[in-house]
């Protein structure tokens, strides 16, 4: 096993941390959504898919705009036809002949595009959970997933927006990088990966992070004291939407290409589930390890195919397949393989929250009113250490 990881080049090591990057942010917005909004977010394809067309639809037209205006010729691209056939042609020529001279522009576009897929991705979010977040979450499991069949299947109807089943190439907007451009995509991803876990991290440790936890857990003790949990569950699933958006996006931007084929429902959610259920599920530093265990085995398993396959009685394509069916059910019922386990967490400030609460609610028994629990009052800021 370690010769498949002692003659790696600087770029094998690249692609496996892009690979890794891209499974880190899913797997912690998941795993932040699953642990803090008590949903196994199943649709999690469609969000990544949105980021994608987000490059595909908005961002490749506003650049083919931008050049036409710079006075380069390009062939047409209004009608669905020829969007398609004649992009490979308008991408070559956007590229070497006008992004590749402008870094800050590349850079402009890049951002725009990332902050676009946020919104869009929120905006999903937002909506996934305005109609279905009144269904309890094992129903909720239940119409996420054959709703983020549909939606990818409806994505290859629009033509315009994502190129259809042939898909579409997309601007390279690191053009005007002179060096490999894998490894300064790895630098990319990874850095938007650390910062989804630094967030990730500050979300679980902030002093009411007990309180979302308790209301993704089924939110029992919340709902008794009188409070609105939606609204919190709403908020989160929103953020981790956005999140997973994102890698939709930086995926394009890996293979300048955009097919709703990359965003399979099975690849993207499943793997995920994986990652997320060895590596302990509410623990960020486990789905940091989850992550790497997923992509560690994905890339064994390919390179040793060939010795595997004397050893299966099944096709060599299903054997990633297999070995994912049969991890999943196996770490969830074993939780002895759990690389990392969510740990009780002291949270600064809410023994002096407790403490304001109960003197709030005090006050209200000896005057005799009805006491609001979720509408008292926050502590002074000084009481919070």
């Amino acid at each position: 096993m370690i010769d498949a990881f002692a003659s790696f080049s600087p770029v094998e090591v690249a692609s496996l941390a892009i690979n890794f990057g891209l499974l880190l942010i899913v797997a912690l917005a998941f795993n932040l959504q699953w642990t803090n909004a008590g949903v196994p977010n199943l649709a999690c394809s469609v969000s990544i898919l949105i980021g994608g067309m987000t490059v595909s639809a908005i961002t490749t037209r506003i650049t083919f705009f931008m050049v036409q205006l710079a006075g380069v010729e390009l062939l047409p691209f209004v009608s669905d036809h020829d969007w398609v056939f004649n992009n490979e042609y308008n991408v070559r020529t956007v590229a070497d002949g006008f992004l590749r001279t402008r870094p800050d522009l590349c850079v402009a576009l890049l951002a725009f595009s990332l902050a676009v897929s946020l919104l869009l991705g929120a905006g999903l979010g937002w909506a996934l959970s305005r109609f279905t977040f009144r269904l309890k979450a094992t129903h909720l499991m239940i119409v996420l997933l054959p709703l983020a069949t549909v939606l990818q299947f409806l994505s290859r109807v629009l033509v315009a927006v994502s190129g259809g089943s042939l898909g579409v190439y997309v601007p390279d907007l690191l053009a005007f990088y002179q060096g490999d451009r894998v490894v300064l995509l790895a630098i990319l991803t990874l850095s938007v990966g650390l910062l989804v876990l630094a967030l990730t991290r500050a979300l679980f440790r902030s002093q009411y992070g007990r309180f979302r936890r308790e209301v993704g857990y089924g939110g029992s003790w919340a709902e008794g004291e009188g409070c609105d949990v939606a609204p919190l569950r709403r908020n989160i699933f929103v953020f981790g939407s956005a999140v997973m958006a994102v890698t939709g996006t930086l995926l394009s931007f890996t293979y300048s290409y955009v097919n709703p084929a990359n965003y399979q429902v099975p690849f993207w959610t499943y793997w995920t589930i994986l990652a997320v259920s060895i590596g302990g599920i509410g623990s960020y530093a486990g789905t940091f390890l989850g992550a790497v265990f997923v992509v560690l085995l994905r890339h064994v398993a390919f390179i040793y195919r060939d010795e595997l396959s004397g050893l299966i009685f099944f096709p060599q394509a299903f054997l990633l397949n297999v070995l994912l069916g049969a991890l999943i059910p196996i770490s969830m019922m074993l939780r002895s393989l759990v690389l990392r386990r969510e740990k009780p967490q002291e949270i600064h400030g809410m023994k002096a929250l407790s403490a304001h609460v109960i003197r709030f609610e005090n006050a209200h028994e000896r005057t005799g009113l009805p006491p609001s629990r979720c509408s008292s009052p926050h502590p002074p800021s000084s009481s919070i250490q």
